[in-house]
């Protein structure tokens, strides 16, 4: 038993090393001789591991980090990019959509669309006076009503009028009151019951 040759050692230190108290066992059963191998290989093993992780940490790690930190400036880039790029798309659908108003304000008629284009226009501009984006605003409209309203069956008790029995019925991100025709989205309502404005409710919206 003793006489154990120097791979059968190493097979021993592979498959033992992660036991605890491995290199007592290997000299209690095989002996001091293979137990001096396997501490010797061990102690090789171990030599290995040390100047592995230190070239790692002192070479390796810092090439990963390096890079790392040069894709997060990238990428900083990158999204300051595309935010200019969307603010420069909305600047001229907002201009587009002026010069429309401007157009039709010159004929009669068309009153309904005529409005509906006045609450586009504001919408644009809302959106470009603040720092939100189209993301933040579309984040925030798609946030769950249930968290807002008291919701049961679809139906929630109106809140722009002294609503007795539910009226208002909430569905796909929209709500609309069948007795005081009130309507809107998840923004509207945190508006409405917080009083605060379109910005500030985006912001707090999409973020939570």
């Amino acid at each position: 038993m003793n006489n154990q040759p120097c791979g059968e050692s190493k097979t021993y230190v592979f498959r033992m090393r992660r036991f605890p108290r491995w290199l007592a066992i290997i000299y209690e059963v095989l002996g001091e001789k293979v137990g001096d191998e396997c501490e010797q290989i061990d102690d090789e093993i171990r030599e290995r591991e040390y100047i592995n992780e230190r070239y790692y940490f002192e070479i390796e790690k810092p090439k990963v980090m390096k890079n790392i930190k040069k894709l997060r400036e990238e990428m900083k880039d990158f999204a300051k990019e595309c935010e200019r790029r969307r603010r420069e798309e909305l600047i001229e659908i907002t201009e587009s959509a002026k010069k429309k108003l401007a157009d039709m304000m010159t004929h009669y008629g068309d009153i309904e669309k005529k409005k509906k284009l006045i609450e586009n226009v504001k919408y644009l501009e809302r959106v470009l006076d603040s720092k939100i984006t189209p993301d933040d605003i579309q984040r925030a409209k798609e946030y769950p009503l249930d968290r807002l309203l008291e919701i049961k069956n679809g139906m929630a008790r109106c809140i722009d009028h002294d609503d007795t029995r539910p009226s208002m019925n909430c569905k796909n991100g929209f709500v609309y009151c069948h007795t005081c025709g009130y309507h809107g989205d998840a923004i509207d309502v945190y508006r409405r019951l917080n009083n605060v404005g379109f910005t500030e409710a985006v912001k707090i919206l999409s973020n939570t």
